[in-house]
C-alpha cells in the first residue's frame, strides 16, 4: 500500500478503525492526514491531523484518498470537498496536479422507500382434466411477481424516506462529478455493527447483560437488513482505493443468511442472552422506549430498513472469478456471534 490517506474525522468509532487498519497495513510509517478534535491528535501516529477543513486547501495535492462519511461530516465540510474538489467555485479553483479518489462512504438508508425488486413472469398452469380446467381457467396467462436482489447497479432506482432525502441528496450531488482528475465512489454501507457502533452494541450489551428479559423489536420482524461489521467496512474502503473499480456506487454489505431483523434479533438474544424476544408497539416515543429497553426512536427507525440485495461481486466475486477479498464478519451477526462477543467485552471494558 502507497497511497497517502485523508481521513474525515479520525475521532470517531469509523475513524478509530480506520486508523488502526492504516497503521497495521502500511509498514513504511508513511504520514497520512486527517481531522479531528485537537485533544485527540495525539492518539493519531504518523497522521499530520488538520482542526479546520479550510486547512485541507495546502496538502490537498499530497493526498491520493480522501474519505468522507456523509453522515458524521457537517454540511459545512460537504460543501467544501464538493465545492473545493470538483472546481465549481472559480475564486477557490484548485488543479489537482495528478488523479485523485473521492471515496463517500453513504448508508444505505438512502433506499429506505424503495419498494421490492420483482421480475413479472408469467404462470403456466399443466392442467390435467376438465375439471381443473374449469377451475383455473381465469388463472391462465395471469401474471405474477417474483422478488429479486437489488443490485447496486440499480442506484438511480433508489428511493429514500423524508428523512433520508439529504442523504440521497448528497449521494447525487457528488455522482455528478465532472472532474476528469477525481474518481467519485459512493460506498453505501448497510446497518454497522463493531466497535460500539451503538445500534447493534445496545442488542449486545442488553442482551449479555440481561438487565431486560427480552430483546425487542418492532413491526412484524420480516424486512430484510442489510448488515456490515466496521472492520469489512473499512477493509472495503481500502480495497476500492487500492483497487479504484470502474464503479460509482458499491454496496457494502455482509453475505447473511438470513437477514430478516425478527431473526437477527432472535439469533443475538438465543446465542447470548435469555432466549426471548418480544414485538413492541410502532408508535412509541423515546421516553416509552426508553422504559422498555434502550434504543431510542431512531434506532427503531433505521432497523425497518428492508432492502433485499446482496454484497458487491468485488468483494465475493463469482465460482470463475473469486474475489481475493478477506473478510472479518462474512455471514453476519449471527454466525459470528462468538467473535462478536469477544470483541464486545473488550469494548464494554474501554474507557
Amino acid at each position: 500500500m502507497y497511497k497517502k490517506y485523508f481521513i474525515n474525522n479520525l475521532d470517531t468509532p469509523f475513524g478509530h478503525e480506520f486508523y488502526s487498519q492504516l497503521s497495521n497495513l502500511d509498514q513504511r510509517e508513511s504520514f497520512h492526514f486527517g481531522s479531528a478534535n485537537l485533544n485527540q491528535q495525539k492518539k493519531f501516529k504518523n497522521f499530520k491531523i488538520i482542526q479546520n477543513f479550510w486547512d485541507l486547501k495546502d496538502i490537498i495535492n499530497e493526498c491520493d484518498v480522501f474519505v468522507y462519511q456523509i453522515q458524521q461530516s457537517t454540511q459545512a465540510e460537504l460543501d467544501f470537498m464538493y465545492d473545493y474538489l470538483q472546481n465549481q467555485k472559480q475564486n477557490q479553483k484548485v488543479q489537482l496536479n495528478q488523479s485523485k479518489v473521492l471515496i463517500v462512504v453513504s448508508s444505505l438508508l438512502s433506499w429506505q422507500a424503495t419498494p421490492d425488486k420483482q421480475n413479472k413472469t408469467q404462470q403456466n398452469n399443466q392442467i390435467k382434466d376438465q375439471t381443473e380446467l374449469l377451475q383455473l381457467d381465469y388463472q391462465q396467462n395471469q401474471t405474477f411477481f417474483q422478488d429479486i436482489f437489488w443490485d447496486e447497479n440499480d442506484y438511480k432506482s433508489r428511493c429514500s424516506s423524508q428523512k433520508e432525502e439529504d442523504l440521497q441528496d448528497w449521494e447525487d450531488l457528488f455522482l455528478s462529478n465532472k472532474n476528469e482528475n477525481l474518481k467519485v465512489i459512493i460506498i453505501s454501507a448497510g446497518l454497522i455493527y463493531g466497535r460500539k457502533e451503538d445500534l447493534f452494541y445496545k442488542y449486545l450489551k442488553a442482551a449479555y447483560l440481561q438487565q431486560q428479559t427480552k430483546l425487542y423489536y418492532q413491526g412484524d420482524g420480516k424486512n430484510l437488513v442489510p448488515t456490515i461489521h466496521i472492520k469489512d467496512l473499512i477493509s472495503m474502503i481500502i480495497y476500492v482505493s487500492e483497487t479504484v473499480p470502474d464503479k460509482k456506487y458499491i454496496f457494502a454489505v455482509d453475505n447473511t443468511d438470513d437477514r430478516k431483523l425478527k431473526s437477527i434479533v432472535q439469533g443475538i438474544s438465543s446465542g447470548i442472552g435469555s432466549g426471548h424476544i418480544e414485538q413492541i408497539a410502532d408508535k412509541l416515543n423515546d421516553k416509552e422506549l426508553k422504559q422498555i429497553c434502550d434504543l431510542n426512536s431512531y434506532d427503531y427507525y433505521c432497523l425497518q430498513l428492508h432492502l433485499n440485495c446482496k454484497p458487491s461481486k468485488l468483494f465475493v466475486g463469482t465460482k470463475e472469478n473469486p474475489s481475493n477479498f478477506k473478510w472479518h464478519c462474512e455471514k453476519g451477526i449471527v454466525a459470528n456471534l462468538d467473535k462478536l462477543l469477544q470483541e464486545f467485552l473488550i469494548q464494554l471494558h474501554e474507557k
